[in-house]
C-alpha cells in the first residue's frame, strides 16, 4: 500500500523546543519540516488530536532539558533495514527494495530498537553480559592492537596517553589487567568504550552504539545521500540494569582516574576523537526512548507511534510505554538479530537467545 503524505501548516515545533535549532545547524529549512508517524504498511500523517500530543513530547526538549540526555545517531535506512527486516534481499530490484524499506522500516524501529553490531552478526554474543576471563584477555589483546602508533587522528590520542600505550604494550600485564576487570565491573565497561572509540577490529564485534551530543557530527555519520537519517534519542539517568553504569562512563569518566589508579590500571588522559562528543550506549538504543527519526531528503520527522497509545496519555517521563508481549517472537521472525536485550527493575538486564 502506497501512502502519500501530506504536509500540514500545523506541523510545527514548540516555540520552548530546542530541535528546530539544532536542524538548523544541518541546513534544515525548519517551515518545510513535515510531522508524521508509522503504522504497518507505512508512513501516515497525524490525525490533529496527534498532532498535539507530538508537540507535548517535542515540549519536553527545552533549553532546561540536560544536555547529556539528548542524542543524535547518524544512520542509513539501507543499513538499518538490513537489520530489521529478515527478508530484505540486495540483489532485489530497486521497487522491491524500496517497498520494504517503506513498509517495514520505522514500525520495526520504534518496536525493537538499534542492537548493536554483536546483536546481529552473532559473535561475542555474551561478553555485553559479563566480564568473564577470556573477554577480559580479548579486550587486552585488542586494543593494544588498536595503539599501534601511525599518521592519522589517532597519533594525537597516541601522544596524550603514554601511559596507556606502555601498559598494553606489555604482556606480563594482562593477569592484573583481567583480575581487576572480573572484580571491577565498571573498569570492564570503561575499556570496552575505549576499545570501541579505538574503531572497528577484525575480531571484536562491538555491543556498543555510538551517538553524540552534537548533530553536526552525526550528521556526517549518516552517509549524506537519499537514505540518510537521524535518530533522536533520549537517554534516561537511572535505567535499570547494571551493564547502564557504563553510561556514567560518558560522563564522569576524569572522576574515576583516581579509582583506576589505585587498581593499578592505566586511565584515560583523552578519549580517541574527542571531538566527536560521543554518548556511547551499551546493548542497545531502546524503542522506548527513541522519540522521533528525521530523515534528511524528504524533511520528514517520524514520530514514535507508542506516544498516541492510551498507555501514554499524561505521561510525564522520558520512557515511553510500549507493548512488547511478542517481543521474542517477532525478533526470530522478522529480524536479523541474533538476540536482544530485556531488563527488568528487580533482576537487571538479560539477553533473549
Amino acid at each position: 500500500m502506497s501512502i502519500k503524505i501530506q504536509h500540514d501548516k500545523n506541523n510545527v515545533f514548540p516555540s520552548s523546543c530546542i530541535i528546530p535549532e539544532n536542524l538548523k545547524t544541518i541546513g534544515v529549512d525548519i517551515e518545510n519540516i513535515q510531522l508524521v508517524t508509522c503504522q504497518e504498511d507505512g508512513l501516515r500523517n497525524l490525525s490533529e488530536n496527534e498532532i498535539e500530543i507530538a508537540r507535548f513530547w517535542f515540549g519536553k526538549i527545552t533549553k532546561s532539558f540536560p544536555r547529556r540526555n539528548l542524542v543524535f545517531r547518524g544512520q542509513n535506512k539501507t543499513n538499518l533495514i538490513k537489520q530489521l527486516d529478515k527478508e530484505y534481499d540486495e540483489r532485489a530490484k530497486e521497487s522491491e527494495k524500496q517497498y520494504r524499506i517503506n513498509h517495514y522500516l520505522y514500525h520495526r524501529l520504534f518496536f525493537f530498537g538499534e542492537k548493536a553490531r554483536c546483536f546481529y552478526t552473532g559473535s561475542e554474543r555474551h561478553i555485553f553480559l559479563l566480564p568473564e576471563l577470556d573477554c577480559c584477555k580479548t579486550l587486552f589483546e585488542e586494543i593494544r592492537k588498536m595503539l599501534i602508533p601511525r599518521n592519522d587522528p589517532m597519533s594525537s590520542f597516541i601522544k596524550q596517553n603514554p601511559d596507556l600505550i606502555s601498559f598494553f604494550n606489555n604482556d606480563d600485564n594482562i593477569d592484573h589487567f583481567c583480575d581487576v576487570l572480573c572484580r571491577e565491573e565498571k573498569l570492564y565497561w570503561y575499556y570496552s568504550i575505549l576499545l570501541h572509540r579505538l574503531g572497528k577490529t577484525h575480531f571484536w564485534s562491538s555491543h556498543y552504539v555510538s551517538n553524540s551530543k552534537n548533530i553536526l557530527v552525526s550528521n556526517k555519520f549518516s552517509h549524506n545521500d537519499k537514505a540518510s537519517i537521524i535518530i533522536l534519542y533520549v537517554v534516561p539517568d537511572n535505567q535499570p540494569g547494571k551493564m547502564y553504569s557504563a553510561l556514567d562512563i560518558n560522563n564522569n569518566w576524569k572522576s574515576m582516574r583516581e579509582f583506576i589508579k589505585k587498581n593499578g590500571l592505566p586511565p584515560l588522559s583523552s578519549w580517541p576523537y574527542s571531538n566527536q562528543n560521543e554518548i556511547t550506549i551499551p546493548g542497545c538504543l531502546f524503542p522506548h526512548y527513541l522519540w522521533f527519526v528525521f530523515e534528511k531528503a524528504t524533511k520528514r520527522m517520524i514520530v514514535n507511534p507508542h506516544i498516541f497509545t492510551d498507555a501514554n496519555k499524561d505521561n510525564n517521563s522520558l520512557h515511553i510505554e510500549i507493548d512488547q508481549s511478542d517481543f521474542d517472537e517477532r525478533l526470530r521472525r522478522e529480524t536479523s538479530y541474533a538476540n536482544g536485550i530485556f531488563y527488568d527493575d528487580s533482576s537487571g538486564q538479560h539477553e533473549i537467545i
